[in-house]
């Protein structure tokens, strides 16, 4: 059965997805001088990051096993899965996201 849902019903949704996932994560914030910092969201014990921010550029890397929960669970394409990440982002943690893209070293499913 298909249910239609308003777009600020399922960007509630997400967000309280992605709240409940980011609560698992641990973050590093790294200062490499000249506002170059960046913030790193990790599963625990993990090496690998599921997210990153580069402050000084704007770009919001995301592992492809995060887009891809998020578009399996609200049968969304990646680019829409993206976008919300991107505006959750935004508006959870004040980014200033001008560039978005995959994060290219992330190992582990969750």
């Amino acid at each position: 059965m298909k249910y239609i849902i308003a777009e600020s019903r399922l960007e509630n949704l997400v967000f309280n997805f992605l709240d409940t996932k980011l609560s698992e994560f641990e973050t590093i914030e790294s200062d490499y001088g000249n506002n170059d910092i960046d913030i790193q969201f990790f599963v625990p014990n993990q090496k690998y990051s599921i997210m990153r921010y580069n402050k000084r550029g704007g770009t919001l890397q995301v592992s492809n096993s995060l887009v891809h929960s998020l578009s399996s669970l609200f049968l969304l394409d990646d680019i829409e899965s993206l976008d919300l990440i991107a505006n959750y982002m935004e508006k959870k943690f004040n980014f200033k996201i001008t560039e978005l893209d995959y994060l290219k070293n992330y190992k582990e499913d969750f």
